[in-house]
Order: C-alpha cells, then structure tokens, then sequence
C-alpha cells in the first residue's frame, strides 16, 4: 500500500511533498518562481513576502482530478523545455 506522504508534488525549492496546488497568474509566477515549476504553498506565500509590496489574492475553488493535475504540469513542464535548434 501506498504511503499518503509519498503521494502529491515535490516542492522544488524546499523539497517537501504537497497535494494542493495553487495556480497563480503568469507575471506574478514569473516573479516568484525563481525558474522552478512547481513550489508548495509555503514557498509560494513566503516568495510572494519577499516581494515586498501588498498583495491581496482571492482563492476560488476549482477541483481537479490527480490525473488532470498531473497532466497539467506534464504540459507546464514541457511548455518549459527549450526546443532543439
């Protein structure tokens, strides 16, 4: 049987392991990111500290199955990937 603390994403910044994923508008990632593709909760709002500046952020709530998730940083991180000249 699985371990449920092995399920979920690896945040690439603090390496811990997250089930909820937070989608955030493309500039504000660009500037949070630091080049990683997938963060956990805690480097997010800790990053989004670190900008400085007040920010007010609404959460809505859009469930997604793990598959789709998982799809969908599949095609993030192939989005990514520079092309071969």
């Amino acid at each position: 049987m699985t371990d449920p603390r092995d399920q979920g994403c690896l945040c690439q910044a603090c390496g811990d392991r997250y089930k909820v994923d937070l989608m955030l508008p493309d500039e504000l990632w660009a500037r949070i990111s630091g080049g990683k593709n997938l963060l956990c909760g805690r480097c997010i709002m800790t990053a989004m500290e670190g900008l400085g500046s007040f920010a007010a952020l609404f959460i809505r709530t859009e469930v997604e199955s793990a598959e789709e998730l998982r799809m969908r940083h599949i095609r993030r991180a192939l989005d990514d990937t520079p092309m071969p000249a």
